[in-house]
């Protein structure tokens, strides 16, 4: 388990702004369908990032070490040679050392975060990312309600709030979108 290495680790340390990406590979027996902007900023996001030529990287749950369960990438999403691929068991990517080293090696650079709103390790890993002493933007999807989500619970509709501390920014996809165009062209 740990860590799949691609490209190289020089290459992936660059100054360049990184995106970990959440919920991208979908497991058929565990993982619950994404609404539609979920759906559509996981994937507009490592679209536009591989674009602009910034390293991906993808954090993906599994079971246990030895196992794989069987699932399937988001339509655009699936890892390319300069993408690295973390696998951890459910939890905080911080409690994976070959994460925790990696993510600790990043200088001064940004670091962005997408995935389902309700994702408990990306909500784990952002909180986890403050010891890090980096700060963390998560790309949250483009729509008026983009500060909430809603969820069903005993046959009533909940309202949940943001899950990230004031430690961490969010950005909606169309300015995250806007600061990458803006940092390929250098304005």
């Amino acid at each position: 388990m740990g860590i799949v290495i691609r490209p190289a680790q020089g290459v992936f340390l660059q100054t360049l702004p990184l995106s970990f990406v959440f919920g991208a590979y979908r497991r058929f027996e565990v993982d619950p369908q994404l609404d539609a902007a979920d759906l559509r900023t996981i994937t507009a996001t490592v679209q536009r990032a591989r674009s602009a030529k910034m390293p991906l990287a993808f954090c993906r749950v599994v079971r246990d070490a030895h196992s794989a369960e069987a699932g399937v990438w988001l339509p655009g999403c699936r890892p390319k040679v300069t993408d690295r691929v973390f696998d951890h068991i459910a939890g905080s990517f911080f409690n994976s050392t070959a994460f925790a080293g990696v993510f600790a090696e990043f200088t001064e650079r940004q670091i962005f975060m997408v995935g389902p709103r309700l994702d408990s390790s990306m909500r784990s890993t952002v909180s986890d990312s403050a010891a890090a002493k980096h700060r963390i933007k998560v790309v949250i999807p483009d729509h008026p309600l983009q500060k909430c989500s809603t969820a069903f619970k005993d046959g009533s509709i909940v309202v949940r709030t943001s899950q990230y501390t004031a430690q961490h920014d969010e950005i909606p996809f169309q300015n995250w979108k806007d600061t990458m165009w803006r940092s390929e062209h250098h304005i």
